[in-house]
């Protein structure tokens, strides 16, 4: 009976330390989630409240619109051009994500090849290129691709590729392409040295095991540097 009477508090007291253990790291971001929940939690409540109201040029006027339930959702589901639209957002952004974390990985994979001022160099060159804002970014984009004095008009004109006044924004194709190298070149700094820093992690000795026992390089990034950077 004493040994029941001290081991209750103690099991009692080790459940609690368990507990506390495990629920820790998430007490720690909730802060994060409730800034985040602020954040967009409002506006993407408003934005579903007002997807079930009729605004048009009055409504806007009075902030306020009529409640049509879903008919908002059934127009828009009956019409083409929304899923026409649709398939293309998916195949641009699976196009930008997909080019992006190869791009990414493959300066990844240099960055730890490379000497270590080579390396310094590449990587002032990425923060550089990730502390550029957005609207900055594409002002000088749409500037280097201006048909009638851009940079890259006149670089293929001395080469002999292309004409002084390509218009590159010609066809949809041209022009989401031009959007992808934009996005593409924005993105590639927090990829790549994040995924730097995961390759880091990467056990060396795993690695020379591999490759002493003939792995080649493919076999040995699938089956061993992959899995661990996932």
């Amino acid at each position: 009976q004493a040994m029941t009477t001290a081991a209750g508090p103690n099991s009692l007291q080790a459940r609690r330390r368990r507990f506390f253990e495990r629920s820790t790291p998430y007490w720690l971001v909730v802060p994060v989630l409730a800034a985040i929940g602020l954040v967009l939690g409002y506006p993407l409540y408003w934005l579903v409240r007002l997807s079930f109201e009729h605004y048009g040029l009055f409504e806007l006027i009075r902030h306020a619109g009529p409640w049509t339930g879903l008919h908002n959702y059934g127009s828009v589901l009956h019409d083409s051009i929304f899923w026409h639209t649709l398939v293309r957002t998916i195949i641009f952004t699976a196009v930008n994500v997909g080019a992006t974390i190869v791009i990414g990985m493959l300066i990844a994979l240099l960055l730890r090849q490379v000497s270590a001022w080579v390396r310094v160099l590449l990587t002032s060159g990425l923060v550089l290129v990730w502390s550029m804002p957005v609207v900055v970014a594409a002002q000088v984009w749409i500037w280097m691709t201006n048909y009638q004095n851009g940079v890259i008009n006149y670089v293929l004109a001395q080469v002999h590729l292309s004409g002084e006044q390509h218009d590159w924004y010609a066809s949809t194709f041209s022009q989401l392409s031009m959007a992808t190298l934009l996005i593409v070149w924005g993105a590639l700094p927090f990829v790549a040295i994040t995924l730097y820093a995961g390759l880091s992690q990467v056990p060396g000795e795993l690695v020379e095991a591999a490759s002493v026992d003939g792995a080649p390089p493919w076999r040995v990034f699938a089956d061993i540097t992959l899995p661990i950077l996932r």
